[in-house]
């Protein structure tokens, strides 16, 4: 059977072509009972819109490019819902897309959404990104709103977690139940979100005058794998340390079960805090404290700037740091003190 056209809805609803195009794109004076009439015909026969079709005839694609560096992160996947909800209450379906982390994957997938003429792209770049690998979107016009990760030197909107505050607020947290011997785990000095939560690690104890040659930070990758290496790597020193701080609730991961498969106890022998608050992260034995980062608050920030970038907004670059909230959970429970 071909495949039925406009035409043929015309037809089998008794209506003009000029009706159905009007039901079906949600245009023109039209009644709810003709809309409902039509819409019902376009499904009775198997109707599905070619969108190439109405891209050439009005100019514009309905397409946005979601680029992301790890959509099996839980995080990853808050916020790209989130963000799904906001464009499709606008009419615009997300072609969603996985890097792992990769820049020469980043670069393809920028060619190729580029190339299919997607209306917006919303990126968050992978570890390495420097300005040059966004020139195609900038000299194509595309407009772009960068996400999680924020590179100062292009000129881009951007939406993500305040890092350095957040990352403060938790070391902060740890500090006053008087933990001074601080480990932090995970995190690249190349990707805003670890050199940020770094610098809020080490200026939690600057603002209170404390010395830093009680801290240890093992930069690397934002994993459960390099987690879970690193704690197996210091067994034989680790009781020099009181807390851990993470990168991210994803490094927490791979750290409890490194500490359980050595027998050491989260939240009694040892404190151990994350980031970004998973939604899991309540249920872990025991729960984790952690910096909720509201990923699906920064995937509605993001859809609305770029629904503004796609209608023509012109305003000078925005960047939006939304702040964490501490939550405070029985894996930091332990106090410094007490173990002294």
């Amino acid at each position: 059977m071909s495949k039925p056209t406009i035409v043929d809805i015309a037809k089998y609803a008794g209506v003009s072509i000029g009706t159905v195009s009007n039901a079906l794109n949600n245009k023109g004076r039209i009644s709810d009972a003709t809309r409902k009439k039509v819409v019902a015909a376009a499904q009775e026969l198997g109707f599905v819109p070619n969108y190439n079709a109405s891209k050439l005839k009005s100019g514009h694609s309905n397409l946005v490019g979601v680029i992301v560096e790890d959509i099996t992160n839980p995080y990853m996947s808050e916020q790209t819902v989130a963000l799904e909800g906001v464009l499709a209450a606008k009419g615009y379906l997300p072609l969603l897309a996985n890097t792992n982390d990769d820049v020469e994957n980043q670069r393809k997938l920028i060619e190729e959404m580029v190339g299919r003429g997607v209306a917006g792209i919303v990126l968050a770049p992978s570890i390495g990104t420097v300005a040059d690998d966004l020139a195609l979107i900038q000299s194509r016009g595309v407009p772009c709103v960068l996400s999680t990760r924020e590179l100062s030197d292009v000129t881009l909107d951007f939406v993500g977690a305040d890092d350095f505050q957040g990352a403060k607020l938790i070391t902060s947290h740890l500090l006053d139940l008087g933990h001074r011997n601080i480990l932090k785990i995970g995190g690249h000095e190349t990707v805003s979100t670890g050199r940020l939560r770094t610098q809020g690690f080490y200026s939690a104890f600057m603002e209170r005058g404390l010395a830093l040659n009680t801290t240890r930070v093992l930069p690397g990758y934002a994993t459960r794998a390099f987690g879970k290496a690193c704690v197996e790597q210091l067994l034989p020193e680790l009781g020099t340390y009181s807390a851990i701080v993470c990168q991210n609730d994803i490094v927490a991961g791979g750290v409890y079960l490194a500490l359980a498969e050595a027998g050491i106890r989260v939240g009694e022998d040892i404190a151990v805090t994350g980031f970004d608050g998973l939604k899991d992260t309540v249920l872990w034995g025991p729960p984790l404290t952690t910096a909720r980062a509201s990923p699906s608050a920064i995937g509605r920030d993001v859809g609305s700037q770029l629904l503004r970038r796609m209608q023509g907004d012109i305003s000078p670059v925005r960047r939006t740091r939304l702040m964490p909230e501490l939550l405070v959970r029985a894996s930091s429970r332990v106090n410094a003190l007490i173990i002294d």
